[in-house]
């Protein structure tokens, strides 16, 4: 791979076409793509959707879009001194700046959490129950095994990229209209799930012929029929995450009270630097974990950099190399925040509330469109849900025309993107109106 490819500022236009764009204007073609994002319907909707904590009245917790713009702002730090690090090695080509780096790997942070369901990891567990369950697999029956395996793995980072290339503005054709450059960096794991080594895969195979177009108009490597190596600026985007959410959930959970300062204190203290250990003498709680974090986050900085530095062939080759900041801290924070944080009783409250919510939901969506894929084939006649669904909620269903794989992916564009607050009032509603 080479970064004259793999920053393309190309755009997708129409199958096979992919129109090149230049930067003569004040506003480059990767601030467009920042801005197409930032301005989105679906990001709004992250500040209404949890990002480990429930959704409380304490103001000062993260939701899913203040997480975003946190890892966006880190993601195009580490962009940036990734990108002096290659002009150094005289890497970078003519007419590209580590400013370009920067810029591609904040658009691509600001919106990897883009495609997540409310309730975040809770809501994507909830809807793989659903559709594992007996009777999610009886309205799944019809279709492809291959297409039945991947709602029962729903991955909001496959949502995400449903997100920006089939949604708004342009609905099937395109969607954001993101550069090539900014889409392979979003693409945390550029595979479909039956190319999948393990559960997790970034494409759906209603994506996959845009995403393939535009992975191979940036040079990645291809491995199989439907898989691709990483883009490298992935794993930017990746460290960007890990970096943010291993020492802010500890900051989140003190100030909601799962976990005493004391604890956090006693864990992040010996991982600055002790020379640092003076300037946080004294300080009260708020100003402590500020102060903290801001030491430990430049520390990942320059850690990620070498790191780069040591897997940079292999990750232009297409080989799979260890996270960015495998070696440092941020392993021990996880697990702390697995022991300590994931499992509190708050957080299991909300994930069977989240389950039953969503659970209720796709079962009365589903269902109705199950039934007129059943009707419309003369082997079936409508129950008294599913003339509610398909009389009330007419203009939120997909046409009965499309196929019924395309079908269920629309219902799940339409309950993915619901806030936590709205998908509890919508299950609630339907509860009493059945």
């Amino acid at each position: 791979m080479n970064w004259e490819s793999l920053l393309s500022r190309h755009r997708w236009c129409a199958p096979g076409e992919w129109r090149a764009r230049d930067d003569s204007s004040v506003r480059k073609q990767f601030h467009r793509d920042y801005d197409r994002i930032i301005f989105s319907d679906a990001f709004r909707r992250l500040g209404s959707k949890t990002q480990v904590h429930p959704l409380s009245n304490n103001d000062q917790v993260r939701t899913r879009l203040s997480h975003s713009l946190e890892v966006s702002c880190v993601g195009r730090t580490f962009g940036m001194v990734a990108g002096e690090w290659l002009a150094s090695q005289g890497e970078l080509p003519a007419g590209l700046h580590p400013d370009d780096l920067g810029t591609v790997v904040q658009a691509a942070a600001l919106a990897h959490d883009i495609g997540n369901p409310p309730f975040g990891h809770a809501g994507e567990d909830a809807i793989r129950f659903f559709f594992r369950s007996p009777r999610g697999r009886a309205r799944t029956q019809p279709l492809a095994q291959v297409l039945r395996d991947e709602l029962e793995s729903f991955e909001g980072n496959a949502q995400g990229l449903r997100v920006l290339t089939q949604m708004d503005p342009h609905r099937d054709a395109g969607g954001m209209r993101l550069s090539a450059a900014s889409l392979g960096t979003f693409v945390k794991y550029p595979w479909t799930r039956d190319a999948a080594a393990s559960g997790k895969y970034g494409v759906n195979h209603s994506e996959w012929a845009i995403f393939s177009e535009a992975a191979e108009h940036l040079g990645m490597v291809r491995q199989s029929a439907n898989r691709f190596a990483r883009h490298p600026l992935v794993y930017l985007v990746e460290a960007a995450d890990d970096a943010c959410y291993s020492v802010i959930d500890i900051e989140d959970a003190v100030e909601m009270g799962v976990i005493e300062f004391d604890q956090a204190r006693s864990l992040l203290l010996p991982l600055i630097e002790r020379a640092e250990h003076a300037a946080l003498d004294g300080l009260a709680p708020h100003q402590f974990l500020y102060r903290a974090r801001g030491i430990l986050i430049d520390r990942l900085e320059s850690q990620m950099v070498a790191a780069l530095a040591r897997h940079y062939d292999a990750m232009l080759a297409g080989q799979p190399v260890p996270d960015l900041l495998a070696d440092s801290p941020v392993g021990e924070l996880k697990a702390f925040a697995r022991a300590n944080i994931y499992q509190s009783e708050v957080k299991q409250l909300t994930q069977s509330n989240a389950r039953e919510a969503l659970f209720n939901v796709l079962d009365l969506l589903t269902g109705a469109l199950h039934e007129r894929y059943l009707a419309g084939r003369q082997r079936h006649g409508y129950s008294a849900s599913a003339r509610w669904v398909l009389t009330h909620l007419k203009r939120s269903l997909p046409a009965a025309e499309l196929p019924l794989y395309s079908q269920y992916q629309q219902a799940l564009d339409y309950v993915s993107g619901m806030t936590d607050p709205y998908l509890l009032s919508f299950a609630k509603g339907l509860q009493e109106r059945r």
